[in-house]
């Protein structure tokens, strides 16, 4: 029997990352909710490069400015990607410029794609 909740795939240490490249290309919005693994970075830059911004959405639980500069310092190829730094829960969409949409939705708040296509034809 499944297991309950997401789509799981697992895959081997020499496999991942093409596998990852693969469902980012195919994807027709991706929406990342970053964690503290140590390929975050790269994740982020295979979509900055694959998906663009309109095809991209970034939720999570919030991050200091201080962590956030910390990591851009790291990944400095991310700094396109520019939202502000979250103390809160956000999800957040951007322009062609990879700046910040302006919108923001709280996480424990149900969003549907009819609500993201909705907000998107106001702005």
């Amino acid at each position: 029997m499944p297991k309950l909740g997401s789509l799981r795939l697992y895959y081997e240490d020499d496999e991942w990352q093409g596998a990852v490249e693969r469902l980012i290309k195919d994807s027709t919005f991706v929406i990342m909710r970053p964690g503290d693994g140590g390929f975050l970075g790269w994740e982020l830059e295979k979509v900055a490069d694959l998906v663009g911004p309109t095809r991209f959405a970034l939720a999570g639980d919030g991050v200091s400015a201080d962590e956030y500069r910390e990591f851009i310092e790291r990944h400095p190829k991310l700094a396109k990607i520019n939202p502000s730094p979250k103390e809160v829960p956000y999800f957040l969409i951007f322009n062609e410029d990879w700046s910040e949409r302006g919108t923001k939705y709280r996480i424990e708040k149900e969003i549907t794609q009819a609500q993201i296509r909705k907000q998107n034809q106001n702005v």
